[in-house]
């Protein structure tokens, strides 16, 4: 996976990204089994059960959905077979988002003097 990444177009960072989602969320999840075998009402669960983190339940259903692709590419699971395609993802908020401010007069004439 990790040379399919490189090759890919995905930069070192997120490469680093994709394997620390398999290492921390897939393998420890579905261990060594045979991508074929893994289920809608799996992944699903995986899901659910980071309904609290919803930014990165997202993010690892990603993941999982683009592996999940690429097996299907390399007929390790037959074709239109992903298990990620009707989940639906977790509202997130936005991050970063901007909160407007409202500045007293006095705060106004402030911030215009720097000026």
């Amino acid at each position: 996976m990790g040379v399919h990444l490189a090759e890919g177009g995905h930069g070192l960072g997120e490469c680093a990204d994709y394997r620390t989602v398999f290492r921390i969320h897939l393998v420890p999840r579905f261990g060594k089994r045979p991508v074929a075998e893994i289920t809608t009402a799996e992944v699903e669960a995986l899901h659910a059960s980071m309904k609290a983190k919803p930014y990165q339940a997202n993010r690892v259903l990603s993941v999982l959905h683009q592996a999940m692709n690429q097996a299907e590419r390399w007929e390790w699971r037959p074709q239109g077979s992903n298990p990620t395609v009707h989940i639906e993802r977790f509202r997130e908020a936005r991050r970063g988002a901007k909160k407007a401010v409202t500045l007293t007069s006095s705060q106004m004439a402030e911030l215009l003097s720097i000026y």
